[in-house]
């Protein structure tokens, strides 16, 4: 198989890695290399970025047996960051921090998975004065299952703020809750099944018994719209309804539970180099506080793109839907027009379009260069919410 760049969007039933943005007016495509000529027949320029997908995947497989697995004997500080873990060792690894952190941090369950698996996160308090209200951030990963790096983006934060104690006097000021991994189901599966999966494992729903919804389309916010699909085989199946998938249901009640106090929201995501905000569903209709959240994630992308040389390509600032592509039902947008948290963000991580080869197959020998970007962009962030801006 093959991954390609062409103009425009016109093939249907295919895997778009990326769907076609408003800077580049290209797109990823995962396609079989039986279908080049339907493409050439039908007048597309592309490239072929990858010429076997599955020599990358058994390439990733080889370097994932020789990690350094994390137990739960292990002590937090063993966790290998430049390197890719699965749910088991993610979960030991949360829980071996808050049980040796527990003055300042706390694990906890927002819910349970379709396949009945825990929803585990941790919540974080730097000063250790649980008992005064604080601004609150919450930070999640993996709710597209093959978006590996976003996981590891989270436990970067963990190491960071928990066992590192970064910037502790200027962090002292939040409250922290950070959800590594968001769709359980969908990971596992990356891990054991399909690699390249991107939604959670409900169903089978349809004609031809398709599995999975996408949970970043799955939320009761312009959750009916013509940027997602009611195809239950597509990659960015709605679902049945508003908040039909559990895991949806369960951040939904989490994040309504504790917005009284809630001022930053970031789901992460790959692969692309942007730091967008709200709206998705829509170009024509900007955001509450969208010149508040762009200043501040133009402040953001500033220090990223002036990290030392050696990073790759710059990221890019905007709403959703004037940056990238329009989606109906995201995540940041319920966020937004329902809870009306001021800094609402979705970050891309891993390689740029252009540069990025490899797409979600990001290897590990990249971990740490996105581990870098992403904390320096968040943390930005985080300063202006601890300084009550």
């Amino acid at each position: 198989m093959g991954t390609l760049q062409i103009q425009p969007k016109t093939v249907e039933n295919l895997d778009f890695w990326k769907e076609p943005d408003r800077q580049s007016k290209s797109a990823d495509l995962r396609i079989s290399a039986k279908h080049l000529p339907m493409l050439r027949n039908q007048g597309m320029d592309f490239q072929v970025m990858i010429n076997d997908i599955d020599q990358l995947i058994q390439q990733e497989e080889q370097d994932l047996s020789s990690r350094e697995i994390f137990t739960s004997n292990f002590v937090p500080n063993n966790l290998t960051l430049n390197e890719y873990h699965n749910l088991d060792e993610i979960y030991a690894y949360i829980n071996s921090v808050a049980s040796l952190n527990s003055n300042i941090s706390k694990l906890i369950q927002i819910g349970t998975t379709f396949e009945k698996r825990q929803i585990l996160g941790l919540r974080v308090r730097p000063s250790g004065d649980w008992s005064k209200k604080l601004p609150s951030i919450v930070v999640h990963g993996l709710i597209h299952s093959r978006e590996w790096i976003t996981g590891a983006a989270v436990l970067d934060l963990i190491d960071k703020i928990v066992v590192k104690k970064t910037f502790q006097q200027t962090m002292s000021k939040l409250e922290f809750y950070f959800i590594p991994v968001l769709n359980p189901d969908g990971y596992v599966y990356t891990w054991n099944t399909d690699r390249l999966w991107r939604k959670t494992r409900s169903g089978p729903t349809g004609n031809f018994q398709c599995f999975g919804t996408d949970a970043n389309r799955n939320f009761g916010f312009k959750w009916q719209g013509p940027f997602s699909s009611s195809n239950p085989c597509a990659e960015d199946f709605r679902g049945i309804a508003p908040f039909s998938e559990i895991e949806i249901r369960s951040l939904a009640k989490f994040l309504h539970s504790i917005s009284s106090s809630l001022r930053g929201y970031f789901d992460l995501h790959a692969y692309g180099k942007h730091f967008v905000y709200p709206f998705a569903y829509t170009r024509l209709v900007e955001a509450p506080e969208a010149e508040k959240m762009s200043k501040l994630a133009r402040l953001a992308v500033s220090r990223i793109n002036n990290l030392p040389s050696g990073q790759s390509a710059p990221f890019s600032v905007g709403s959703v839907a004037r940056s990238i592509y329009n989606a109906n039902g995201a995540t940041i947008d319920y966020v937004k027009a329902v809870l009306n948290v001021t800094y609402t963000y979705a970050l891309e991580l891993g390689p740029s379009q252009h540069a990025g080869v490899n797409g979600f197959l990001l290897p590990q020998s990249r971990i740490s260069e996105a581990l870098l970007e992403s904390s320096t962009g968040l943390f930005t962030v985080f300063e202006a919410i601890a300084r009550g801006e």
